[in-house]
């Protein structure tokens, strides 16, 4: 099994009627890192020490904004999978705003150049948009697609 890249995080938000599904998913060395500052792969036995932390702080690592303010959200969910990637599944209530804008904040938490999140949103008519943030651009905004 091969892992996720740790360099690169990858990032899906569905802009849905009833809210924002946001699903990030990042090598559990890269997690582990931005929770404690260490290297190392996150092992099995040790993940659900993690798991709660990783749902509290999940809410920074990608921040979602409306009329610039920011969204919160109402369910939060974390795993570990057999490749040692940390899947979070971040769902946001529903806004009318006409334009959404993501930051990618772990980026600065990981505090070292050469990461980057790879953002795709997508509207329900087929639209999308790809952005690629970095510690130089870390954020953008998206239009609503309505």
């Amino acid at each position: 099994m091969l892992g996720h890249d740790p360099f690169d995080i990858t990032s899906q938000a569905q802009l849905l009627p009833g809210g924002i599904e946001l699903r990030l998913t990042l090598a559990s060395s890269t997690a582990r890192r931005i929770l404690h500052g260490k290297s190392g792969t996150i092992r099995p036995e040790e993940f659900a020490a993690f798991r709660a932390e990783i749902e509290r702080r999940a809410s920074q690592f990608l921040r979602v904004s409306a009329d610039n303010t920011p969204l919160v959200p109402k369910r939060i969910g974390v795993e570990l999978t057999l490749d040692d990637d940390v899947k979070i599944l971040l769902e946001f209530p529903a806004s009318h705003a006409p334009k959404f804008r993501f930051e990618a904040s772990l980026l600065r938490m990981l505090a070292t150049d050469g990461y980057t999140v790879f953002l795709l949103v997508r509207g329900r008519h087929d639209q999308a948009v790809h952005e690629r943030l970095t510690l130089e651009k870390p954020d953008c905004e998206i239009p609503a697609f309505r």
